[in-house]
């Protein structure tokens, strides 16, 4: 509206897709705007304006509320009994809501926005706020969706597949590369169930430790 501040989260939907799903969201399911006080507030007033959404060649993916299309859906992905319970305590407050090209999830709890690693199980503050979280992806957009390599794999393999994510075929953690060649499509759940293995295998090993993983794709 003219006179109005243009926010971050005004920018970012400017360049993203339309709706992943067309059903409008009236509010968080679950009681989770509760819960999350002021960020679940902010969560649901993207989810009105954008029920899911795609960005960066789909290296950025906003999961909409519920998703009648096969995509991630914020209510199942965030189900305590699926992959998140690899991850106990630590991720017990948060909502995840995004993820990037790789499966690195963004979540919020009462007081930030998050960014979260699946291999190392570690969380970095990225705001205060939904619209902190938009800037900060807004101006680190190669760092934090992946979109470069995105661009790159799919310029070779062409787009993903509805609701997959890229692997790597050799753990980041483990010294494997951000390259095409160290990577595969694999759907989102399957990759976060993948990922937490190699975190499960690998939390309590010392640096520089040998590993050989017994887990697989």
């Amino acid at each position: 509206m003219k006179g109005e501040a243009q926010t971050f989260l005004d920018r970012l939907l400017s360049i993203s897709s339309p709706s992943i799903e067309a059903v409008l969201l009236h509010s968080l399911p679950s009681g989770m705007d509760r819960a999350l006080g002021a960020r679940g507030r902010e969560l649901t007033d993207l989810l009105r304006r954008r029920n899911g959404f795609y960005a960066f060649e789909g290296a950025l993916h906003v999961f909409p509320a519920h998703a009648n299309s096969g995509s991630v859906e914020l209510v199942r992905w965030n189900e305590s009994q699926g992959w998140r319970r690899s991850y106990g305590a630590a991720i017990a407050e948060c909502v995840f809501f995004a993820q990037d090209i790789f499966a690195h999830q963004f979540c919020i709890d009462a007081d930030a926005v998050w960014s979260f690693d699946p291999e190392s199980g570690t969380k970095q503050r990225l705001g205060d706020s939904v619209d902190d979280w938009a800037r900060a992806v807004l101006e680190d957009y190669n760092v934090l969706t992946g979109y470069p390599i995105a661009h790159q794999w799919q310029s070779i393999h062409g787009a993903l597949p509805v609701g997959a994510r890229l692997a790597p075929k050799t753990p980041f953690i483990l010294g494997g590369e951000f390259s095409v060649d160290n990577l595969f499509a694999l759907d989102a759940a399957k990759c976060m169930e993948y990922l937490a293995e190699i975190y499960n295998q690998t939390k309590h090993l010392p640096s520089g430790s040998v590993v050989r993983l017994t887990t697989e794709p």
